[in-house]
């Protein structure tokens, strides 16, 4: 998962998994058959297991207004620190391979989806507390988060500015924070 993640799918070849992992060639595709379905199983692995723990805090039974806020601040806070360079391995994979490789469209389908129903579980239960207005249209705010967090993966991959994503996730918070209801406002 470490290599694909790093490297892309086309920039790890066989020999890289092989030394990786620690076996023969013959193993790896006798345990999965070529290269492209142990990408499929890495990516899954990192679907079910890394970006569960990355919204944890919106899908808790604590999950809030702030959760938001904290998920929006990590990713800004990430530029420049070692780890998030790599940026998220389904971000990398869905421009790298997604267009070609169906089973990559449909994990990144399931990636929008997990970090969308995050953000409802969350906004849902701000609504529910009285943080935000009943009338919040969650599903479209969801999208628009879940499109701006998958954005700033894409950025912090390439490095940019940190300056650009505190920008960006001031701008979501203080969207959010005018849909307080009427009498936080007052």
């Amino acid at each position: 998962m470490q290599l694909f993640w790093l490297h892309g799918y086309d920039g790890v070849s066989t020999q890289m998994l092989v030394e990786a992992m620690g076996i023969n060639r013959k193993s790896v595709y006798s345990e999965f058959g070529n290269k492209q379905k142990l990408y499929h199983a890495a990516l899954d692995r990192y679907l079910c297991e890394v970006i569960p723990q990355i919204f944890a805090v919106m899908n808790s039974d604590e999950a809030n207004l702030q959760s938001v806020f904290e998920v929006l601040r990590r990713f800004s806070d990430a530029v420049g620190r070692k780890g998030p360079e790599k940026g998220c391995m389904l971000c990398n994979a869905a421009s790298e391979t997604a267009h070609h490789d169906g089973a990559v469209r449909v994990l990144v389908d399931d990636y929008f989806r997990l970090i969308k129903s995050s953000f409802e579980n969350a906004l849902g239960a701000a609504v529910r507390k009285g943080e935000l207005t009943a009338d919040l249209d969650i599903g479209t705010w969801s999208s628009s988060l879940a499109t701006s967090v998958i954005g700033m993966f894409v950025m912090i991959r390439s490095r940019v500015d940190g300056a650009i994503l505190t920008a960006a996730a001031d701008l979501a918070v203080a969207q959010l924070r005018l849909q307080r209801r009427a009498r936080d406002v007052d």
